[in-house]
């Protein structure tokens, strides 16, 4: 994947303030979805395609999948047009890529985050300060939803090519 160049976001809504907040006290988990007003997250088959392979499996068993990272969940809820990864290096610093078209697709979506008990989760895999992926086999009610926006993208996105 080649980089082109970076998107800035340099504008901060109060619904992220709020879930930065929230991030903040380490009690809870965020889930991204373009769908408002869910009840209770029902788990699914989660699915990823392997480094190298172009097919997707089955990633686990289905769970209600969360992040402790508010910025995860925000960019998997708007981003969704598009060739898109995110990640960390390894050090705890997460980065995000996006194509252009993915970008603009996300300048008209409004998503929301589901602010789940952290206590109902647990890490998918690797340390749990590191595990960017919990899961919850179980059933999940919001503590709070919180809409958001274009503006609440995270921080830096380096734009990549498209396929």
């Amino acid at each position: 994947m080649e980089t082109i160049n970076s998107f800035e976001n340099k504008n901060m809504s109060q619904s992220k303030e709020r879930l930065l907040l929230l991030e903040k006290e380490g009690r809870f988990v965020f889930h991204g979805s373009p769908i408002s007003n869910i009840e209770e997250l029902e788990p699914r088959q989660a699915h990823t395609i392997p480094k190298g392979e172009k097919e997707l499996v089955n990633d686990g068993n289905p769970a209600v999948a969360a992040s402790p990272y508010v910025e995860i969940a925000i960019f998997r809820a708007l981003i969704k047009i598009g060739r898109s990864a995110f990640g960390s290096d390894g050090e705890g610093n997460l980065y995000f890529e996006a194509s252009q078209k993915a970008l603009d697709a996300a300048k008209t979506r409004v998503a929301y985050i589901y602010v789940l008990a952290k206590e109902d989760f647990v890490p998918k895999s690797g340390a749990p300060m590191m595990a960017m992926d919990w899961r919850s086999e179980k059933p999940a009610k919001p503590v709070e939803i919180i809409e958001i926006g274009y503006q609440d993208l995270p921080n830096q996105i380096d734009i990549i090519e498209e396929d």
